[in-house]
C-alpha cells in the first residue's frame, strides 16, 4: 500500500509539472520533444528551454463620438460609431539559450486592415558582455526611446490612448527606427545607446532612412 500510494503521488507531481497552470513546467519537464503550457503566458518551449515561443495578439475595440460645430454656432454634426482601434499579432521568446531573445509584432490598419511590420529585433543580454554584466546588444526595427509615453506599449497603457502632450512635443512624430547598439539594464535604470536610421524609419532600406 505505501509504494502504491507513492506511485500516485509521484505520478501526480509528474503531471503538476507538466500542467498548464504550473509556473514552473518549462525547468523541470524534460521527458519529450517540446513542451506547450502557461506561466503567466502561452510558451511553446524545448525542454531544456533553450528555445522559446510566446504567440500573442491584442485586440482594442472602441466607441467613437464626435460633435462638432462646421458653422462656428451650433453643435449639429454629430459623428458615432465602433472601429477596431488596434489589432495586433506578435511572436516573441528565446533561441539557443536564455540570452537571445527575439520580438517580431505586425499590427493591422484599423481603415483597411493593411498589415504593418512593427516590431523585428534581437536582443543578447549575456551574464556578462566585454567584460561588463547588465550589458548586452540590440539590433533590427524597434520604438524610437526619445519619448517615455510614445515607448510604452499601447497594450500596458492605462489610459484609453497616448495624450495630446506626447503628439504635440514629438513623442507621437517619432515611431518606429531601425538600428544597432548597446544596452545596459541595471536595477533601477535602463540605458540605450543606438545607432539607427532616424525616426519614423521603420519598414524602409538604407537608400530611403
Amino acid at each position: 500500500a505505501p509504494a502504491a500510494v507513492q506511485a500516485v503521488v509521484a505520478d501526480a507531481e509528474a503531471r503538476a509539472r507538466r500542467s498548464i497552470l504550473s509556473p514552473v513546467w518549462l525547468a523541470q519537464d524534460e521527458s519529450g520533444p517540446f513542451l506547450a503550457g502557461h506561466n503567466g503566458k502561452f510558451l511553446l518551449s524545448s525542454p531544456d528551454g533553450d528555445f522559446t515561443l510566446n504567440p500573442n495578439f491584442q485586440l482594442q475595440l472602441r466607441h467613437v463620438v464626435n460633435l462638432s460645430n462646421e458653422d462656428g454656432e451650433s453643435l449639429e454634426d454629430l459623428e458615432s460609431g465602433l472601429e477596431i482601434r488596434r489589432t495586433k499579432i506578435g511572436f516573441k521568446g528565446n533561441a539557443f539559450g536564455q540570452d537571445l531573445t527575439y520580438d517580431i509584432k505586425f499590427a493591422f490598419d484599423r481603415d483597411g486592415g493593411e498589415a504593418t511590420l512593427e516590431n523585428a529585433y534581437v536582443e543578447y543580454m549575456p551574464e556578462r558582455f566585454l567584460g561588463q554584466e547588465n550589458l548586452g546588444l540590440r539590433a533590427g526595427q524597434f520604438k524610437d526611446v526619445t519619448f517615455f509615453e510614445e515607448y510604452v506599449s499601447s497594450g500596458r497603457q492605462t489610459a484609453v490612448d497616448r495624450s495630446l502632450v506626447n503628439a504635440s512635443i514629438g513623442g507621437g512624430e517619432t515611431g518606429y527606427t531601425q538600428g544597432v547598439g548597446p544596452v545596459y539594464e541595471g536595477d533601477r535604470w535602463v540605458a540605450r545607446l543606438l545607432y539607427t536610421d532616424g525616426v519614423a524609419t521603420d519598414n524602409t532600406t538604407f537608400l530611403d532612412g
